[in-house]
C-alpha cells in the first residue's frame, strides 16, 4: 500500500514561508514504522546513537543544537531516491517545483544558492537503505507546497485567508499520491496529517479530489477525523488527526524536512540582513521576535537591498 504523512511548518510566524511537506512511502502494511526501522532509526533524542531522529521537528530541532539532527535525517532519507545534491538549492529544486524561482525574488538568495549541505552520513545513509530493504520498506517521493512572504500574500489576498492556503495544498500532494498509487498500480492510499487549524470536518476538503467519492466518514471533535473514498481504481483512507507529528512516522518525517527548509532559508535571511546592520539580532519569524526584529531593522537597510516590509512581513 501506499503510506503518506503530510504536514504544514511556519503556519504561524510572519517572516519567512510556509512550507506544505510530503513524504510517500511503498509498505506492507500500516506497522509502526519506528518499530521496523529501529535499527537505524528513534523518535527521541535520548539513547538516539548514530541513528537518525525521525519526530516531531519541534523536539528535533533547538536553538541550542540548531538543524544538525533536522539535515542528517533529511539527506539521509533523500539519498534514498538516488537524488545528487550539493547545494541547498538543488535540494529545493528536488523536493519543489518553484521554490528556487520564488527565492530568487529576494536578494538573500545567492546565499541559499551558495549554501553547502553538510557532508552527509554515508554510514548511517547506507544502513537506513539496508534496514528498509530487509523491511520491504520504500521512499517513493518527498514533495513541498512553497510558498515565500512575496506568493504567502499574493494567496491572501486571493482567497481571504491562510488556511486555504494549506487545504489547497494537502488536497495537491494528496492528489500526488494517487497518481503515484495508479502508475505504480497500488490499490490503497492511507493518507495521515495534523488537523488543519481548529477544523473538525473535511467532507468539503475532499470532495475536491476528481474522481472520487466519500464512502464512509468518521469524525471525533476531538481527535481523528477518517474519511474512506474509493475511485475506479484505487481507496483512499484519509485521516486528519491531533498531533499526527508525533504519532505517525511519515508525518513526523515531514515535519522534519519542512522544519529543515524552513531553517536554513531563516538562517540565509538572518545572515543576510546582519551583514548589512551589524548588531540587528536575528530572528526565527514567530509574531513578537518577528516584530522586533522589523522594528529594529532599519529603513535604510532596506533601502540598500531595493526592500520594502511589505516583501518580507506577511499580511496575516
Amino acid at each position: 500500500m501506499i503510506y503518506c504523512g503530510i504536514d504544514e511548518t511556519g503556519y504561524g510566524p510572519i517572516l519567512g514561508p510556509l512550507i506544505v511537506t510530503s513524504t510517500v512511502f511503498s509498505v506492507p502494511d500500516k506497522d509502526d514504522l519506528w518499530f521496523l526501522l529501529r535499527e537505524i532509526v528513534s523518535k527521541r533524542k535520548k539513547g538516539l546513537g548514530n541513528r537518525l531522529l525521525v519526530t516531531d521537528s519541534k523536539k528535533a530541532f533547538s536553538q541550542a543544537t540548531g538543524i544538525k539532527h533536522l539535515e542528517r535525517t533529511t539527506l539521509a532519507f533523500l539519498d534514498q531516491l538516488n537524488l545528487k545534491l550539493d547545494t541547498f538549492s538543488h535540494l529545493l529544486a528536488a523536493v519543489s517545483l518553484d521554490a528556487n524561482t520564488q527565492l530568487q525574488r529576494y536578494p538573500w538568495y545567492s546565499k541559499v544558492h551558495e549554501n553547502l549541505l553538510y557532508k552527509k552520513d554515508i554510514t548511517a545513509t547506507t544502513k537506513l537503505a539496508e534496514v528498509m530493504k530487509k523491511q520491504k520498506i520504500d521512499l517513493l517521493d518527498v514533495r513541498c507546497c512553497y510558498f515565500d512572504v512575496i506568493e504567502f500574500n499574493r494567496r491572501v489576498q486571493s482567497t481571504g485567508n491562510k488556511a486555504e492556503m494549506v487545504t489547497s495544498s494537502v488536497i495537491e500532494l494528496i492528489q500526488s499520491a494517487v497518481a503515484l498509487a495508479s502508475f505504480l498500480n497500488e490499490k490503497q492510499v492511507f493518507v495521515v496529517s495534523d488537523r488543519l487549524g481548529g477544523r473538525v470536518y473535511y467532507e468539503e476538503l475532499l470532495e475536491r479530489i476528481p474522481g472520487f467519492c466519500l464512502v464512509s466518514k468518521n469524525s471525533c471533535p476531538v481527535e481523528v477525523s477518517e474519511y474512506k473514498l474509493e475511485s475506479k481504481s484505487v481507496t483512499l483512507d484519509v485521516r486528519f488527526e491531533v498531533e499526527a507529528d508525533n504519532n505517525y512516522f511519515p508525518v513526523s518525517l515531514s515535519s522534519v524536512i519542512g522544519k529543515y527548509l524552513r531553517e536554513v532559508i531563516m538562517q540565509c535571511m538572518n545572515e543576510f540582513f546582519v551583514e548589512l546592520q551589524p548588531g540587528l539580532r536575528p530572528t526565527a519569524g514567530y509574531y513578537v521576535d518577528g516584530s522586533r526584529f522589523l522594528k529594529e531593522l532599519k529603513s535604510e537597510t532596506l533601502k540598500s537591498c531595493n526592500l520594502s516590509r511589505g516583501v518580507i512581513m506577511r499580511i496575516k
